[in-house]
């Protein structure tokens, strides 16, 4: 996941996508602490973690999109962002963020304004 982010902060050189490169470098800064992750809850650092994913799949921008998609598989895929212990608020549960990313990339396979075809996205997805 660290991979992840830290290609998504390192793609972005404009400042039109500095706040996908501060949530990155932030969520990049908690997976590389030990003791931060210690700390925190499973659903806190998915929803750190999912933010710059979500923000670059909503920039429209090819190769960003891309690394978010991927770094959405690994997440799902990864230890350390499940957990037996859920928050009460259910929007945060791991099906719910499930749930939004595909949402996310539904609305982007039947929207013609997005940039990505609909076969790619299902590819992906899979």
């Amino acid at each position: 996941m660290e991979d992840i982010l830290g290609q998504l902060a390192r793609d972005i050189i404009t400042p039109k996508f500095a706040s996908i490169k501060h949530t990155a470098n932030t969520a990049l800064d908690i997976l590389k602490d030990e003791d931060k992750l210690k700390k925190i809850e499973a659903w806190e650092l998915r929803e750190i973690c999912l933010q710059p994913l979500l923000l670059a799949l909503e920039s429209r921008a090819r190769k960003l999109g891309h690394t978010a998609l991927v770094g959405i598989q690994v997440m799902f895929k990864d230890d350390r962002f499940r957990s037996s212990m859920e928050t009460s608020d259910e929007d945060k549960w791991l099906p719910s963020q499930v749930l939004s990313v595909l949402s996310l990339l539904l609305n982007m396979t039947v929207t013609a304004s997005w940039c990505t075809s609909a076969k790619t996205i299902v590819k992906i997805a899979q």
